[in-house]
């Protein structure tokens, strides 16, 4: 990606920190400490966005906070960690 393109970063961060289920937890400046991969892959990643119209439910993490809902790789446990 060309550096100098802003739109392109621009669109490129956004998609990062969308809601997303699987793929790779985005950290935060405030990030949690994360379970490690080998043993837990993430299940959710959902954001908070001050006054979303958009999102069809209500959390509160805080401005700009994140929460992260992880599986364990037998699928038997699971854990919810949070940031803002």
């Amino acid at each position: 990606m060309d550096p100098d393109d802003t739109p392109a970063w621009d669109a490129y961060m956004d998609a990062l920190f969308e809601d997303k289920i699987g793929g790779t937890p985005v950290p935060t400046v405030n990030e949690p400490t994360f379970p490690d991969p080998q043993s837990w892959r993430l299940l959710l990643q959902l954001n908070t966005k001050v006054n979303e119209a958009d999102d069809p439910f209500f959390l509160n993490f805080a401005t700009d906070g994140v929460g992260y809902a992880f599986i364990s790789h037998d699928g038997h446990r699971g854990t919810f960690l949070w940031s803002r």
